[in-house]
């Protein structure tokens, strides 16, 4: 059984999406946009675009979400639609806007047997290997990581999940375990993420988030603002500046 959260249908994709895996009826969820229930199993899919999910790993939306998700659920799946890729010099590509499949068969065409895919992409400031770690560390914790192309493409996977979730003998059925230890407490959470990223340590971790409450705020201090917090000299301020211009910016 598959239940959409209510906010679902306040926007174009989400209706789309609802649409094509039948118009279920929705409920108010406290976290994760898609929950599905099976053999005294629950699932919860957060589904973002690739631009949203930059947006919430700067602004530490995403991690609080994921955390969330795994405080109601066995099982956490973020539902990426549209793809990521690295450029050239290490930035982000993200897939923009629709693409086009094509597929020939030598039986009722004059190409050869094969399959072509068009799409366009943009280019980001973001480094790819900052997002990479961040989808790695939900990986880490358990978080079940999947890409789609399209608003068509989440659908088809939901579905795929809520047969899976939903089979005779689920295979999870037995155990009744959850595949994932996701820390309950969000500052703990938070400072994981900007002692683990950025290894800058704990304790200097600890007092940046003190200092500016959020790590969007520690991504875009300057040296001369990080110098600010207590422990943090000129040469750390700067060691750690620079380095999250490495990961995060241009």
């Amino acid at each position: 059984m598959i239940i959409p959260d209510t906010r679902e249908l306040n926007n174009e994709v989400g209706r789309t999406v609802c649409k094509k895996i039948g118009n279920p009826a929705t409920e108010k969820l406290l976290h994760g946009d898609y929950l599905i229930r099976g053999h005294d199993i629950t699932a919860l899919t957060e589904r973002t675009t690739n631009t949203g999910l930059l947006a919430d790993i700067e602004s530490g939306r995403m991690l609080e979400k994921l955390t969330g998700c795994s405080e109601d659920a066995d099982i956490v799946i973020l539902l990426i639609e549209k793809l990521l890729l690295p450029s050239k010099d290490g930035h982000v590509l993200a897939q923009d806007g629709k693409y086009t499949f094509k597929y020939y068969h030598p039986k009722n065409s004059p190409f050869a047997e094969g399959a072509e895919l068009t799409m366009s992409f943009r280019t980001f400031k973001w480094r790819y290997k900052a997002v990479q770690n961040f989808l790695l560390s939900c990986k880490l914790r358990g978080t079940i990581v999947m890409w789609t192309l399209s608003p068509n493409d989440t659908a088809f996977v939901l579905k795929d999940l809520d047969d899976y979730f939903c089979k005779p003998e689920h295979p999870m059925h037995m155990s009744r375990s959850k595949p994932f230890s996701f820390s309950r407490d969000k500052n703990e959470s938070l400072l994981q993420l900007v002692e683990g990223l950025h290894t800058v340590g704990r304790d200097n971790a600890k007092a940046l988030l003190e200092h500016f409450g959020y790590p969007l705020k520690i991504f875009n201090a300057s040296s001369k603002e990080l110098m600010e917090v207590g422990g943090i000299g000129k040469v750390s301020s700067k060691a750690i500046h620079d380095m999250v211009r490495e990961e995060y910016k241009e």
